[in-house]
């Protein structure tokens, strides 16, 4: 019951209230896409993770990694710094491998927030199958009680006229 209420929770009631009452179960999963807040999050985090990315390549292009060259205020001269080893190694991590891993979580990103996606889906699919069947189950169970009433109202009318005793009557009304 908690994660039915928790369903119709995330469905705006005018979204529903556009198709007449009833809600299928394509719109269902839409509006939950639509309207989750977890989605959303996994969207903002790729948004701002691309960007990054993005930042970081456009400043890895300009990491030299072998030397570096400066204005020398002494002797009004460029001068040229080479790297040690371990600077280098830093350098080349700073230009070649931070770019990729933040690509890498880009893609991971993508593919979990079509993951998520699916996930949302199948969960809606299952939850709208169950409150159709529920509804078509609560139908039925009208449908029978009305006819059950008929059934006692007729039997009490044959008991009335003496057609049948107590016993069945009180059968009937057992049913």
């Amino acid at each position: 019951m908690i994660a039915i209420n928790a369903i119709l929770a995330m469905i705006p009631q005018s979204r529903a209230a556009d198709t007449g009452g009833i809600l299928n179960r394509q719109a269902a999963i839409a509006q939950v896409r639509q309207h989750s807040t977890d989605l959303w999050n996994l969207r903002e985090n790729l948004r701002f993770t691309n960007k990054a990315w993005k930042d970081q390549l456009i400043s890895a292009n300009n990491i030299d990694t072998e030397k570096m060259k400066f204005h020398n205020p002494y002797t009004d001269e460029e001068d040229t710094y080479y790297y040690e080893f371990p600077a280098q190694v830093q350098l080349r991590l700073a230009k070649e491998y931070y770019p990729e891993m933040m690509r890498f979580e880009v893609e991971k990103l993508e593919k979990t927030i079509g993951v998520v996606e699916n996930q949302l889906a199948n969960v809606t699919d299952n939850l709208y199958s169950g409150l159709y069947g529920t509804y078509r189950n609560k139908l039925l169970s009208q449908k029978s009680l009305e006819q059950a009433q008929k059934v006692l109202a007729r039997e009490e009318t044959r008991y009335n006229n003496g057609l049948i005793t107590a016993l069945d009557l009180e059968g009937a009304r057992l049913e």
